[in-house]
């Protein structure tokens, strides 16, 4: 069942029903009174809405929901199938009945079609199974108002969550990049679609997800050299050719007061070489003899100068030996610069090393220079190069990199990005999987597209079937034998066209047209064709929800129980039955019905407490104005005004009262008040004098000429006139019985308890009460 109308703004005169609460959830049996211009029409275009499945409204900036088994439906769902409700208002009366040409017909199933007939069952019970399998996958899909979203939402949800996580990372790197500092839905969905195959990959690690991060920051750095290392490669040849100088032994004549004497034996060498073109001795003056000279020349031989010359060969080596200077870490683009700084530490601690062991050589080399031709005691340790080469190598890649992206930036930071952005994608992945949702979501969206081509497959042969089993003929002779029952009488019949349809005809002639009809008879009708067109082609009332607005015209109250019992013997038993109407005396009847049926029910509920208590609600619709002097209407709960009062004499009296203690009347109550004073004066002075029965004037002239306020008589029936019928307003800008309103309804008031105090006090005490 429909439980309630709710979360309405901008409906008609319904500004915002969910602001006013006040009234019970819809029951079984529901009826509706409201005075004109209520939004009773209003509320069975609601209705009419949810009928159509459409969201084409006569207002098209409102929003509507309703609720229905516990769940919310709105203006923006497409409703279950299920959902059978059928509207009478004036909107049914225009599409189905054209009163001077044809009206729609009726199908009814022929009793002689029993084979067709079960085909036709077996394929509504496919219709209605693949229906509901579609509901299902629709609740799947798109969930419901309250709990589960549904996978569309859910899914989407991720999208949305997941790139807003996305963009707050970027920006905290503070990335110079539109695409991802503006990361949007859009955007994490196609690279879902684009990298699926690189996003179920392993994760990186933490420190290489902070390189990326590193890499795609703007930084302003410079081309770096690359480190020459290749003399690190000598110093195993150079270590060996060391140790065979050390170890190299001189043969000549010694002299062994030079051999020992370093200081002495350099010093004699280098006066050998002065004095080869010399006789004398520059120190002593004295002839240098040539066997002095020769032995000298034996002692300073060749191998004793190759050795020195190696060896001093040697030492320059060692000098010599240098490797490019590595820069500062922070020269490098910050990505580079941890691992960098950490080899580079390593390069410095094994370059002391080095150090140390060049100097200790070049200090034993010395050291032989000063005695070539003894071999040093002292141990020269040799030094493995292969770990500072290994450190030197990485260091060389970290520094090629770094100067690769120096010479392509643009495309190694866009390579950094779009791994970067694969990385955090990862980690929402983690949360949600999404790939597998979006699947589920994909194929229930395809399984629902082969069942809907099922469903229409299924529709055309419903149809079909429907053809062959149904004919017009035969509604047409059920409305006939309906509307003589309604009437009383058989001079309004419709007649079957060979085109379709029937022409509507009055004592069988075919050219009767709307003019000929009055407006109970149209009422009358429209009204029985829509009951018959609610059963047409075998469909149940039992399994209808039927909305009845206003089914007694204005203008003609002769068929009042007419159409009350027609009302009564079709619609007893709907599966949820909504009755609106104006008219106070089809209002009682059908109150008085609705409360005969609450007392068996509650008869039932004694005796069984599972049994619910009532089936049938009664409402009002009430009309009010908000604080910018705006009218607008809301349901509530009928009062005892309408639950207990027998006639609308006694309603309207207490509507005149309120009406009588404003202080102001704007127009809105201005024609409220002038309907009520209208219908209260009338009936009150019909009865005080029954021979004044056709003329209002005339009645309120003859009521009004022995009272105190015979001198108001064209003041109270201006104010009447002009507000109970439009076709007397004018532009009058002087006329100010508006203003004076509440004065007029007033003297009505004093009016009645001048001519009849008694029932003037009596009616006061019972709607006070």
């Amino acid at each position: 069942m429909i439980e309630k109308i709710k979360g309405v703004s901008n409906f008609g005169i319904f500004k915002k029903i969910e602001s006013n609460p006040t009234y019970s959830d819809f029951n079984k049996l529901n009826l509706f009174y409201g005075l004109n211009g209520s939004g009773k029409s209003t509320i069975s275009h609601l209705f009419s809405l949810i009928e159509s499945n459409e969201s084409i409204s006569r207002f098209p900036d409102s929003k509507w929901s309703f609720e229905k088994g516990g769940k919310i439906y709105s203006e923006s769902d497409k409703f279950e199938n299920d959902f059978n409700i059928k509207v009478f208002n004036a909107d049914f009366i225009e599409r189905n009945i054209n009163w001077n040409d044809t009206i729609k017909g009726i199908l009814v199933v022929s009793n002689d079609k029993n084979e067709e007939i079960l085909k036709l069952k077996d394929k509504k019970k496919e219709e209605s199974k693949i229906s509901s399998s579609i509901t299902q996958n629709e609740l799947i899909l798109n969930g419901e108002k309250k709990g589960n979203k549904g996978l569309i939402r859910n899914n989407s949800n991720f999208l949305s969550e997941s790139a807003k996580n996305i963009k707050q990372k970027f920006q905290l790197i503070e990335v110079e990049d539109k695409h991802l500092s503006n990361y949007n839905k859009t955007k994490i969905e196609s690279s879902l679609n684009k990298n699926r195959d690189n996003i179920r990959k392993a994760s990186l690690t933490n420190k290489e997800i902070e390189k990326l991060a590193q890499t795609i920051k703007p930084q302003d750095k410079d081309r770096i050299e690359t480190p020459d290392f290749s003399v690190l490669s000598q110093i195993p040849s150079g270590y060996k050719q060391i140790i065979s100088l050390l170890n190299l032994k001189i043969t000549s004549e010694v002299i062994d007061g030079l051999k020992n004497d370093f200081k002495k034996s350099d010093w004699v060498k280098l006066g050998l070489e002065l004095h080869k073109a010399e006789e004398n001795c520059a120190f002593c003056g004295n002839n240098i003899s040539k066997q002095r000279l020769s032995i000298l020349n034996n002692h300073f031989s060749d191998s004793f100068k190759n050795l020195q010359e190696q060896l001093s060969k040697a030492i320059t080596w060692i000098d010599e030996l240098k490797i490019t200077e590595l820069p500062a870490y922070k020269a490098l683009y910050k990505e580079y610069q941890s691992e960098y700084e950490e080899i580079k530490k390593n390069i410095d601690f094994e370059n002391e090393k080095l150090i140390k062991a060049l100097d200790k050589w070049k200090e034993i080399l010395k050291t032989k220079v000063s005695n070539p031709f003894e071999i040093p005691k002292t141990s020269v340790l040799n030094f493995d190069e292969t770990d500072l080469i290994k450190f030197y190598k990485k260091a060389t890649e970290i520094i090629k990199s770094h100067n690769k992206k120096y010479l392509s930036a643009s495309t190694i930071i866009q390579e950094a990005k779009n791994n970067l952005e694969i990385e955090y994608i990862k980690d929402e992945i983690k949360r949600y999987d999404f790939y597998k949702q979006k699947n589920i979501e994909l194929l229930t969206i395809q399984k629902n597209k082969e069942l809907q081509l099922e469903l229409e497959k299924i529709k055309i042969d419903i149809k079909q079937l429907n053809s062959l089993i149904s004919t017009e003929a035969l509604g047409a002779t059920k409305f006939n034998n309906d509307l003589c029952k309604f009437l009383g009488r058989k001079d309004i019949a419709l007649d079957p066209q060979e085109k379709g349809g029937y022409k509507l005809q009055r004592n069988g002639n075919p050219n009767t047209n709307g003019n000929q009809l009055s407006e109970g008879e149209k009422t009358a009708i429209a009204f029985v064709y829509f009951i018959n067109k609610i059963l047409e082609q075998d469909n149940k009332i039992k399994d209808t929800t039927i909305i009845v607005d206003d089914p007694i015209s204005s203008f003609d109250s002769n068929n009042l129980f007419s159409s009350y019992s027609y009302l009564k013997l079709n619609c007893n038993e709907a599966k949820q039955l909504f009755i609106l109407t104006h008219n106070f005396n089809y209002y009682r009847l059908v109150r008085d019905w609705f409360e005969t049926k609450n007392k068996n029910q509650n008869k039932k509920h004694r005796k069984d407490p599972t049994k619910p208590e009532t089936i049938c609600n009664i409402y009002s619709i009430e009309s009010n104005f908000d604080t910018n002097q705006m009218r607008f209407s809301y349901i509530k709960d009928a009062d005892p005004t309408l639950l207990e009062y027998t006639s609308e004499y006694h309603y309207l009296f207490k509507k005149l009262i309120t009406y009588s203690n404003d202080t102001h009347l704007d127009l809105d109550k201005a024609y409220l008040s002038a309907n009520a004073s209208r219908k209260i004066l009338e009936t009150f002075l019909k009865f005080k004098h029954p021979k004044r029965l056709g003329d209002f004037r005339q009645l309120l002239q003859k009521g009004i000429q022995k009272t105190s306020f015979k001198d108001k008589e064209e003041y109270i029936y201006r104010f009447i006139n002009k507000y109970s019928h439009a076709q007397d307003f004018d532009n009058d800008s002087s006329d100010n019985k508006l203003d004076e309103g509440s004065n007029v309804i007033k003297d009505i008031l004093d009016l009645i308890k001048e001519i009849d105090e008694i029932h003037y006090k009596e009616m006061i005490e019972v709607c006070e009460n």
